[in-house]
């Protein structure tokens, strides 16, 4: 692909334009005084490519609109941009007599709109939040742009939060090597990470839930043997009055007594049961 041209076009009568500024085969230099409109105009290339720019205010008062032209495998390409927030590219092809149009409302459009007139595939990639992303242009111009002032350096320097190991990631994709982290490879092994992080969740609030039923529950618990314990004791002191031949007013009070001892104990055994039944039937 090669850049052929770039005009800036006024917003008005007394606006600001530029006519067309052809580039040159190998290199084009911008020459002019600060202040000019040299750093607009290198800007206004990248803001046809889709990429987000900022202009100075008189800028946006005084331009409507820039047009990069572009060639590649003979085919003539303008992308139109206005300078404004809102996004949209118009773009016109020519080839020999024929033109075919298209319009576009995100970087993702156009990016993926230049990958495939460049003859690449876009590819899923990961994030550093281990989510899917496909590549932008945005991550692919800083090899073929430089500042005046900061360099290369500091435009590469892009969100850590964005691509996964990018500059390796963008070299691999421009020069058609495998991606180093193919989401589309990575996504079973992620999903079991996340669903691992789910049952790890799990599994520390049930162990939360059992340790406060168990803290909340107060008091003896008694099995089947201890209450068959208690039966037999009393079978037993109920046989051995018997066996020593008490009078009835005897027998009769030690029926009381074990009667109400009976009682007391299955009273408590009823509590203890059925506060045990409530706090699990409410959980």
């Amino acid at each position: 692909m090669n850049l052929k041209s770039i005009q800036v076009f006024p917003k008005g009568k007394d606006g600001w334009s530029s006519g067309e500024i052809v580039f040159s085969e190998h290199i084009t230099q911008f020459f002019g005084q600060n202040g000019t409109g040299k750093s607009p105009l290198l800007q206004s290339i990248i803001h046809c490519l889709g990429l987000s720019t900022k202009f100075r205010k008189d800028i946006y008062e005084n331009c409507s609109k820039a047009k990069l032209t572009l060639e590649s495998d003979g085919k003539l390409v303008s992308l139109e941009r206005t300078y404004s927030k809102e996004f949209y590219i118009s773009i016109v092809e020519r080839i020999d007599d024929s033109e075919l149009k298209h319009e576009l409302y995100s970087e993702g459009q156009v990016s993926d709109y230049l990958f495939t007139l460049l003859g690449f595939k876009n590819r899923n990639l990961v994030t550093n939040s281990k989510s899917q992303t496909p590549i932008y242009l945005s991550t692919v111009i800083p090899f073929y742009y430089a500042d005046q002032n900061s360099g290369y350096t500091s435009i590469y320097a892009t969100d850590k939060r964005f691509v996964k190991d990018q500059f390796s990631e963008m070299v691999r994709f421009l020069f058609r090597l495998p991606e180093k982290n193919s989401f589309d490879k990575k996504k079973s092994k992620l999903k079991a990470e996340r669903d691992l992080e789910h049952w790890d969740g799990v599994t520390v609030d049930r162990k939360l839930e059992l340790a406060i039923v168990k803290d909340s529950i107060t008091g003896e618990v008694r099995s089947v043997k201890e209450l068959n314990d208690v039966i037999e004791k009393i079978t037993f002191e109920l046989d051995l009055a018997k066996n020593n031949a008490m009078d009835d007013s005897e027998v009769d009070q030690s029926f009381d007594f074990l009667i109400s001892s009976m009682s007391k104990q299955v009273r408590g055994i009823d509590r203890e049961m059925l506060s045990i039944e409530q706090k699990l039937f409410s959980r």
